[in-house]
């Protein structure tokens, strides 16, 4: 379920056509080399770091609110069709090198292929990813604003207290509950690799210009 126009595509079914039948080990290896090369000259366009940077991008526009929501509901959804469908195509690529091998096929591989194919079709009535949420594991979008009010504590200094009043708000918390959680964070008591990433993440955008300052690094979901 790769995108119609990918080269990734056309270069792995072009492989499959020509050089398939009577491929060494070398030139299977060689094919996922270029394969994955390809795909991540496609994905660069479609990747979690393009999703980030597109809402601002819709922020900044003076347009209706209802378009805009629309707008920006389709272009992000358009975004994560095109990383399933590179997901999708790297792991056709492993299953081809896999006929290689004694091992010929994995169950595992072909349902997370077809999990994947499914969710691109928005048709996931059972797919490796339909798993009941733990109560206790916070939604990435509310980890995210979490990480981002963390980062703004850090990053200026001299605006602490507008930093806990904006944090608040956004994380629909008290003042006290919101500075708990960049205490706890600050104390190693929040020591999830997932928080620390996006803390880091977030610092970064501020320093490449994404979120310029504190309102920008902390918008409204």
């Amino acid at each position: 379920m790769a995108l119609p126009s990918s080269d990734a595509k056309n270069y792995l079914d072009k492989w499959i056509a020509n050089e398939h039948d009577g491929a060494s080990a070398e030139d299977v290896l060689e094919m996922l080399s270029e394969l994955a090369r390809r795909i991540d000259e496609e994905y660069a366009l479609v990747s979690l770091e393009s999703e980030e940077k597109l809402l601002p991008k819709f922020e900044a526009r003076k347009d209706d609110e209802e378009t805009l929501d629309a707008e920006y509901d389709q272009a992000a959804l358009d975004l994560r069709k095109g990383r399933l469908a590179n997901w999708t195509l790297l792991l056709a690529g492993l299953q081809t090198a896999l006929a290689y091998t004694e091992q010929d096929r994995s169950i595992a591989l072909q349902d997370f292929r077809e999990s994947l194919i499914d969710l691109k079709r928005q048709h996931s009535a059972i797919t490796a990813f339909d798993v009941k949420p733990k109560a206790k594991i916070l939604p990435t979008g509310a980890l995210w604003a979490r990480a981002r009010v963390i980062a703004a504590f850090d990053l200026f200094p001299d605006e602490k207290e507008k930093t806990l009043r904006k944090g608040a708000s956004l994380l629909g918390l008290t003042r006290q509950q919101t500075r708990k959680i960049i205490s706890n964070f600050e104390s190693g008591r929040e020591p999830r690799a997932d928080i620390n990433n996006l803390v880091e993440l977030a610092k970064l955008r501020s320093s490449d210009g994404t979120f310029p300052d504190l309102g920008a690094l902390l918008y409204p979901e």
